[in-house]
Order: structure tokens, then sequence, then C-alpha cells
């Protein structure tokens, strides 16, 4: 039988664990208890309780109470983010849930995100749910989420709902979960894109898998970004084609697509061959109620009811250049620079609404003008969502394929 983790802290939440744990033997699976909670509760059999927990990370407590709230939660955080990944790899557990407020979602899942893709992992959250982001409590890996809608006070008819259906789900994961190793034996293209260059993206894609490559594409919208770069780093790709790095513009300025750090800079510093285009460089997104950013003096699009995307300024266009240039001058693998001459999303085309040719210049001019001799730049009279641009970029990527092969 398979075996899944329940992770809560007993001391408030006994019942619902107890209720949860009722549950998964009902769907034949085996509750393996892991105790976050400052007091022990009698007559309640827990696997791993928090003074283990504590002594994975070399903190000696006779009890939780032994030492302030802060330091209780930050022992426990960093000792499950040990012991969890350990039960697991030793087959102890199969997959894990959690359930609970901030306080304990943010230590589960803190640690539920050191389990390898694809391990089920599920958390039951009353923060999973207003304009909270969900940053903290996924990162980039693949938790699943679920509102309480309540919260967890003892058993009523909703969480007995909620708890039941989260039961039957991550049951059902792990009884059919299947290893699938991350790895492929053709040559691995990770691809950034986002809405406003999807047209352009996907007929790159479909050139590349028709050519017998593997494609991995990545929403560059503040999470997309981490873990493309994240696959960089650990080796997962041979190459990337930035279609969309518009998340530097909110690393850079701020706005929606915020989250990532050094997009660009990752495969420049890993060796990893990158074709970086201009993609999405010439806008930034916000929210209509912004009180940091105005679509005063600026061209602008809803891009939804709640997101505007408005085209940068001549000094952020300046800002920009400058650090793309300043972020590709660092790679110690082999780089090259496309430049869609004709716009860098849609709707900027000759009459569109974000058609403004002199702040795309701009960025054109500020990052030739910082960028290191030694990179090609590859001009493309075509607006980056043309089949013309998007077929040069495929014959970018296998010239630098082909060059990595030959050395």
């Amino acid at each position: 039988m398979k075996t899944v983790a329940i992770i809560t802290s007993l001391d408030t939440k006994s019942i619902e664990a107890a209720y949860l744990s009722h549950l998964l033997k009902e769907f034949h699976v085996v509750p393996f208890i892991i105790d976050i909670g400052a007091q022990r509760i009698p007559d309640f059999d827990v696997d791993i309780d928090a003074v283990e927990i504590a002594e994975s990370v070399g903190q000696k407590w006779i009890s939780p109470f032994d030492v302030p709230k802060s330091l209780m939660i930050e022992t426990l955080r960093e000792g499950l983010k040990i012991i969890l990944p350990t039960l697991y790899q030793r087959g102890v557990i199969d997959g894990c849930i959690g359930f609970g407020g901030l306080q304990n979602t943010i230590v589960c899942t803190q640690a539920m995100m050191l389990l390898p893709l694809g391990v089920p992992k599920f958390i039951v959250s009353s923060v999973a749910c207003g304009n909270r982001t969900f940053d903290s409590i996924v990162g980039s890996s693949d938790i699943v989420v679920m509102p309480s809608v309540t919260d967890f006070t003892g058993r009523n008819m909703i969480t007995d709902q909620i708890l039941r259906n989260a039961a039957a789900a991550i049951s059902g994961m792990v009884i059919h979960y299947k290893h699938v190793p991350l790895e492929s034996s053709k040559t691995v293209v990770g691809i950034s894109l986002m809405g406003v260059v999807t047209k352009g993206a996907t007929q790159a894609i479909d050139r590349l898998r028709s050519m017998g490559f593997e494609v991995l594409s990545f929403h560059s919208t503040g999470v997309g970004g981490k873990v493309l770069d994240n696959l960089i780093a650990n080796g997962t790709l041979d190459i990337v084609l930035e279609y969309s790095s518009h998340e530097l513009v909110g690393e850079l300025l701020g706005g929606y697509s915020t989250g990532t750090k050094d997009r660009l800079l990752i495969a420049a510093k890993n060796g990893v061959p990158q074709v970086v285009t201009l993609g999405g460089l010439d806008f930034i997104d916000f929210s209509p109620n912004s009180k940091q950013f105005s679509i005063k003096n600026r061209k602008h699009v809803y891009h939804n009811p709640d997101l505007i995307h408005a085209k940068v300024t001549r000094d952020e266009a300046r800002i920009i250049g400058s650090e793309v240039a300043r972020r590709l001058n660092q790679a110690v693998g082999s780089v090259v620079l496309m430049i869609p001459t004709k716009g860098f999303r849609q709707n900027t085309e000759p009459g569109g609404l974000l058609d403004e040719v002199e702040i795309d210049l701009m960025i054109i001019e500020e990052i030739e003008r910082h960028l290191s001799k030694d990179i090609p730049v590859i001009r493309v009279e075509a607006n980056i969502n043309d089949q013309k641009f998007s077929d040069e970029a495929v014959n970018q990527v296998v010239k630098l394929l082909n060059k990595r092969d030959m050395l």
C-alpha cells in the first residue's frame, strides 16, 4: 500500500487530522503523521513530532515551548525541509498532504518544494484565496493547492467535504503515480513565451518539434522564468530560445510580471547557448488600480479587465537596453541576439495600439551601444510574430547547436 504524510499542527488541528487519517485509510492509503505543533496531544499516535524535527537541524528541545515562537517556527521549517525529502528518498512516504493557516502552509510547502517534480504533494490552506500571491506557497514547484473555504476550528459540514475531496485527490495521485525520468534522448530546447508573442513562439516550437527536438515552453510572467532558469542551472536544457524575456522588465521596473531574478544571466553564466530575441521588452504590465504606474502619457492596451500593457518610457527603454547588454556580455557560452525591427510583440505592427518605433529603437540602440562586439546581432525585417522571424530564430538555434557539437 502507498503511504501519505499528513503534516499539520495537532495541538490545534487534531480533530481534522484524525478525520483525514481515517479518510486515507478508507481510500486504501497508509497515513504517516508529522506533527509540527508545539504541544503533543495525548493518545494521538504520531510518527514524527516537533522535537524530532528540531533534532534534524541540531536543536535539542525537551519541548517546543523551550524557545521563542519565531525561532520555533523557523527551526521546524528548516527541519522539515530535511526530513520530508529524506522520508521520500528512503521510500517511507509516497506523497504528502498538509493543511492549516499561513504558518502551517508555509512550513509545509517550503519542504514540499524540495520533493522531485511529479511526486504527489497537496496543501489545503485557508490563505489560498483572495489577493494573496502564491509564490511563497508553491514557488516553482507542482504543489496542488486547495482553498479550505472555512478555517480549521474542528469539523463541520464544509471542512468534512473539503478534506474528503483532498484525501481522495492525494490518494488517487499516489496510487496512480508513475515515475517518469526527467530526461530525453532528444536535444532539449527551452523556450520562453507569453500571450503577446504566442503566434511566433508557437511557429518556432512546431518547427523545432518537426525537426526532432524536445521543446519545453515557459510562460514569462514571473514563475515560468524561474522554472526555466532552474532547469538551465541543473543541466536539463541544451539550449534556450528566449522568445520573451519580459520578466526582465519586471525585475528592473516592477509591475505584474515580477518574481524572477537574473533572467538571461543564468544561462549566460552556466554556458548554455542562447538565442535571445527582444520579445516583450517594450512594455510593462500593471493593474488598472496600480498606485505605482499610470497610463498617463503611455500608449497602452487592456490585456484583460485586470491587466494593462503599457509601452515603456524613454528612460525605461534605456534602462532595459543597457541591462540586456550587461547580462549577455557575461555569457561564457554562445549567444546570438535577434532584433525584430517591426515590433517586439503583437499590437506593435504599423498602426497598432503599442506601435511606437522610437521606443523600440531606443532599446535597440542602447543594447548595441553596450553589447560586446563578440556577440552576433541578427536583424530581421519583421514583427516577432511573423513566420519570417520565427523561422530565422529556429535557424539560429540549429546553428548554435551545430557549433556546440563541433567544439
